[in-house]
């Protein structure tokens, strides 16, 4: 099997989980190797092209910065303050996104074309989603949806507090749809998924 993690953090634990079995090979794009760079995306595409059947597992986490509904707040603030620095690094953010989404269905692409497996995650309220190229591409290959909860699956601070940040995740495989479908049983508290606590979260969780 094999697992290409695109625009993954470095300390995934979907990579380490599939790493530490020993029976996959894991092809990690973190987010330190540049994939606006279509020589990256090249030699990814060439990995999963040779790759000997169709047991690939693409699995997109790109940064939803730019699509933060708290973005849109900024940007009224660095309107109001005519922050032209600040507006540009986040029109900066935004192409980066639209970039990283093209090269993400180049290699799309050819694992649905292998009859391999992709996942699309952001969190629910990532305005990624609505995207015309984002929405065209789920419409295109039929994706199915599933929200889930990172407290049902057991996203905590380090002093042991749930996070409950709300994800989406677009596949086409069944098998995902059905397994990876948990949401807060409103037995605990919850606190905010902000700051350093979104790059934790990053991470994912042992359960998931």
């Amino acid at each position: 099997k094999l697992i290409v993690e695109y625009c993954c953090s470095p300390e995934s634990k979907i990579g380490v989980a599939a790493i530490r079995d020993g029976q996959t090979a894991v092809l990690r794009l973190t987010r330190k190797m540049d994939m606006t760079d279509r020589k990256y995306v090249q030699m990814a595409l060439k990995c999963i092209t040779a790759w000997k059947n169709g047991n690939i597992w693409l699995h997109s986490s790109i940064p939803c910065t730019g699509g933060s509904p708290w973005q849109f707040v900024n940007e009224s603030v660095y309107r109001e303050k005519d922050d032209s620095q600040a507006l540009q690094r986040l029109t900066n953010l935004r192409k980066e996104f639209h970039v990283l989404w093209e090269n993400f269905e180049t290699l799309a692409q050819m694992v649905i074309v292998k009859n391999g497996i992709v996942t699309v995650e952001w969190p629910t309220q990532c305005t990624y989603w609505n995207d015309p190229n984002v929405v065209r591409f789920i419409e295109s290959y039929n994706l199915g949806k599933t929200n889930i909860d990172g407290c049902a699956y057991g996203l905590q601070t380090a002093h042991g507090e749930y996070i409950r940040k709300p994800w989406t995740i677009h596949t086409n495989s069944n098998q995902i749809l059905q397994k990876v479908n948990k949401k807060c049983d409103g037995t605990h508290d919850h606190v905010a998924c902000r700051g350093t606590l979104c790059k934790t979260s990053e991470l994912y969780t042992d359960s998931l």
